[in-house]
């Protein structure tokens, strides 16, 4: 049974009708990611969960060339990713997709792109253990990727000598934003709001790894000075930030593998989205490392400022409400200090 969003109605009519006089709607969801359904009912996450239906057994494209250590040996290394595209969806695959999948496409904000690529220091195993969505107690969670060298050679202990460093980047974009931000133009100001339920990351535990927020304005993509921090290792941690209210520098990710962002050569300022086009987050260890991570998020979530410019644009609106009515994708604002 479709979630309800029980007050949802009254920020959607608010949107039909300034549709129908042209205006802004401040402090709009137009991407959430979070909570419960996102698999067939009664799967419990069973059938294909991995990103792209590419598990770490088959299908994840890997490099066996490469020297990542500079040791001058090739023998011993590998480069493993699901390529960064902006046209092929990374998320799980659909039953229309495939006979074993299971992921519901038709949620909200079901639909993300990006990519992930690892690099693996004198070691050579199955990649990614866990680049899939679980449906765990009922509550759905993105899980990047494990990249724990221990879990990849068999639940060994892990080579004192691995080094592995790793980028994700996921995005959400226009097509698929909520409540009429996939037709309206999109902006951010001082009522808007970019943030995350975090339930694991440990290299940000540990302080070894980053988490940034990404948005695209037109065409360009902008990484945040702003960074997420865990101060647990296991406990759910909240973050959050006013895009105005922290720096950005530029961020060129280019498929397959050139998704790194170059942080210390970074030159971060001040930044107006007049046009948002994609919004997501990025994941990285830039040092090698064979300490294991695994990144954990329940929530992800942005709300924005929705111009409507004339009443030439109000079945737009309109047809949003009538969408959510019966019973479409749009979900309601609520609360910036509330999470589902």
């Amino acid at each position: 049974m479709r979630q309800s969003h029980p007050l949802g109605l009254a920020a959607l009519v608010v949107t039909a009708v300034l549709g129908m006089l042209g205006g802004e709607v401040a402090a709009t969801v137009i991407t959430h990611w979070s909570g419960h359904g996102y698999f067939d009912p009664g799967s419990k996450g069973s059938g294909n969960r991995w990103y792209r239906g590419k598990s770490s057994s088959s299908g994840i494209a890997t490099d066996w060339t490469v020297d990542i250590d500079g040791d001058g040996n090739t023998d011993d290394d590998q480069l493993s990713y699901y390529a960064f595209s902006l046209v092929d969806p990374l998320n799980p695959l659909s039953a229309a997709q495939s006979p074993y999948g299971r992921y519901r496409t038709d949620k909200h904000s079901a639909i993300f792109y990006g990519g992930i690529v690892a690099r693996y220091g004198n070691t050579r195993s199955k990649p990614f253990q866990q680049a899939t969505i679980e449906d765990e107690r009922d509550v759905s969670k993105i899980t990047s990727v494990a990249y724990m060298t221990e879990w990849d050679t068999g639940w060994e202990e892990p080579f004192i000598d691995d080094l592995v460093t790793y980028d994700a980047v996921f995005v959400w974009q226009k097509d698929g934003f909520l409540n009429g931000g996939d037709v309206a133009a999109v902006s951010f100001d001082e009522t808007s709001l970019l943030s995350m339920q975090l339930r694991r990351n440990f290299d940000l535990w540990r302080g070894d790894g980053e988490m940034r927020w990404v948005v695209r304005d037109g065409e360009q993509f902008y990484m945040s000075e702003d960074q997420l921090i865990k101060t647990s290792k296991w406990g759910l941690d909240y973050n959050s930030v006013v895009p105005t209210e922290t720096l950005w520098a530029a961020y060129d990710p280019v498929g397959p593998i050139d998704i790194d962002f170059e942080q210390h050569a970074a030159s971060f300022a001040p930044y107006a989205f007049a046009d948002v086009t994609a919004v997501g987050f990025y994941h990285e260890r830039d040092t090698p490392s064979n300490d294991s991570d695994h990144m954990k998020l329940y929530d992800f979530r942005v709300e924005g400022t929705l111009t409507i410019p004339s009443p030439a644009t109000a079945w737009l609106a309109w047809g949003t409400t009538v969408g959510w009515l019966l019973g479409g994708r749009a979900v309601r604002p609520r609360s910036r200090r509330q999470m589902a």
